[in-house]
């Protein structure tokens, strides 16, 4: 394992410190990864991908790896979106109950084209219905 160069205590250290919190980037422990990285808290590096297969996710404000999406985005291919894709097939709608974008509303959830979400029956946009057999909010 490389050593990094830690400049808040001096030392060459093997994992950068939580305190204060640095990431190794360049065999530099760095208080914030460069644009394009993500800090990734379990192995304390600025890493280009987070590790998906644990869980994390892409959130691009803080450049952080996270494990659920923060301040209204959505978990879609591993990264937090402001807005779920509807300009190609499939269409994704925001779930609010898992905090990610599904192609398919969980049970008793209704797809609401106008809203790009998963509501209640009660939820559909003024106007709509809550179509039972299709899950979908009609006119």
């Amino acid at each position: 394992m490389p050593l990094n160069q830690d400049n808040s205590t001096r030392r060459c250290v093997a994992i950068c410190p939580t305190n204060p919190n640095l990431f190794a980037y360049n065999n530099t422990c760095i208080l914030r990864c460069p644009p394009g990285w993500f800090s990734d808290d379990s192995s304390r590096t600025c890493t280009q991908t987070c590790n998906q297969t644990v869980g994390y996710l892409a959130y691009t404000p803080t450049r952080q790896c996270v494990l659920a999406c923060l301040n209204n985005t959505y978990s879609y291919n591993g990264t937090c979106v402001d807005i779920c894709p509807n300009a190609s097939t499939p269409v994704y709608y925001i779930d609010k109950t898992t905090i990610s974008c599904v192609t398919s509303c969980p049970d008793y959830y209704f797809r609401d084209n106008m809203l790009g979400e998963c509501v209640l029956a009660d939820g559909c946009t003024s106007g709509y219905y809550a179509d039972y057999s299709a899950r979908l909010c009609v006119l």
